[in-house]
């Protein structure tokens, strides 16, 4: 087993943004694996981290893992190893850390509950999700207390979203009965159709009809998709009744209820019927897969004794950086790049 006991510890650090995170489909089980990364110190092994983001097991977690990707090298390795999720300006706000992990090939070590799903993406959303953008940082180092950064890794993955926005007149809303159906088809730019909107009232027959939206979703390549709908009253003003969540492979159609009844509207005409017209707002936004991934890597190379010393117990707030690179101009010109050429891939495909 391959242990790394030099007279001075190294260590490495991989830096993952996953953008537009709210959109992530994948279900319990799946995972969502970050761009490779190659620690030429430990044997030139590879590694990769795998975030669960509704649970390896318990879709109530998100839970995140650091793998030996490749076979290469010695049998086991033997390392110390950090997993955290950070603020947008580098802040730790959830980490675990494990001071001997042994890692066979092809093996994966980590925490199945990392931390609630609703913490999150409900509770404290704000914090970890800046921007609709998860950063997971995994720190790796040789078994030492005090460790030199050796390299820095920094990678993007940006999943690819679209939205689209419109008003939707339900005609003659009083004399809408039965099966009968209103309904709004949604196309891509080059008119493929990609899903349908219908809206009907739903109810038994002596009973309150309540108002009801079914999506149903024709393009395969839909991932995931949140639909919200607002009632437009005749001044222009919104309230919001509601959303709801599509998931590939789950169920072609999924139907919102509205929080209104036929009713309701009738007894509110002057509020809510213009000419007899209902009117909604439907905003509707859909991942259909991965748009980029791309890793940049800061190779600090020999640091000075001064620097060396210092405990690796953050990257960001412990270590001084050397003097002659400036990591921050770098990380802005590779986030820059990034940016540039997923908006070229976009108006490639347009």
């Amino acid at each position: 087993m391959a242990a790394f006991h030099e007279e001075q510890g190294i260590g490495y650090s991989f830096e993952w943004k996953i953008e537009n995170f709210s959109y992530i489909w994948h279900k319990t089980g799946e995972k969502i694996v970050s761009p490779a990364f190659v620690i030429d110190r430990f044997e030139n092994t590879k590694w990769t981290l795998n975030l669960y983001p509704r649970g390896d097991k318990n879709e109530n977690y998100i839970g995140f893992y650091l793998k030996r990707k490749d076979v290469r090298g010695s049998k086991d390795i033997e390392i110390q190893c950090e997993l955290q999720f950070l603020t947008e300006d580098g802040m730790v706000l959830r980490g675990y850390r494990d001071r001997k992990a042994i890692f066979g090939k092809d093996m994966a070590r980590g925490y199945e509950e990392f931390i609630k799903r609703q913490t999150v993406f409900f509770d404290e959303k704000e914090t970890y999700l800046a921007n609709d953008t998860l950063t997971a940082l995994c720190i790796i180092k040789s078994n030492h207390k005090r460790v030199k950064l050796i390299k820095k890794f920094f990678a993007r993955t940006i999943i690819k979203v679209n939205r689209t926005s419109f008003y939707w007149n339900i005609g003659r809303f009083r004399n809408l009965e039965g099966d009968r159906k209103i309904s709004h088809d949604i196309r891509s730019l080059k008119n493929k159709d990609l899903l349908t909107c219908n809206f009907y009232m739903s109810g038994e027959q002596f009973s309150p009809k309540s108002a009801n939206v079914s999506i149903s979703v024709h393009d395969k390549k839909i991932k995931f998709l949140i639909l919200k709908v607002f009632l437009v009253d005749i001044s222009g003003e919104k309230v919001k009744c509601g959303q709801q969540f599509y998931f590939n492979g789950f169920s072609k159609h999924v139907t919102l209820l509205l929080p209104f009844t036929k009713k309701f509207i009738i007894e509110n005409r002057n509020k809510y019927l213009k000419d007899g017209d209902l009117r909604l707002q439907c905003e509707c936004a859909y991942s259909t897969g991965f748009a980029f991934e791309a890793t940049e890597t800061i190779d600090f190379g020999i640091i000075s004794s001064e620097n060396s010393n210092k405990a690796f117990e953050n990257v960001y707030n412990n270590l001084e950086q050397p003097n002659f690179f400036d990591t921050k101009f770098l990380n802005e010109v590779f986030i820059t790049i990034v940016f540039l050429i997923s908006i070229i891939g976009y108006l490639c495909q347009l």
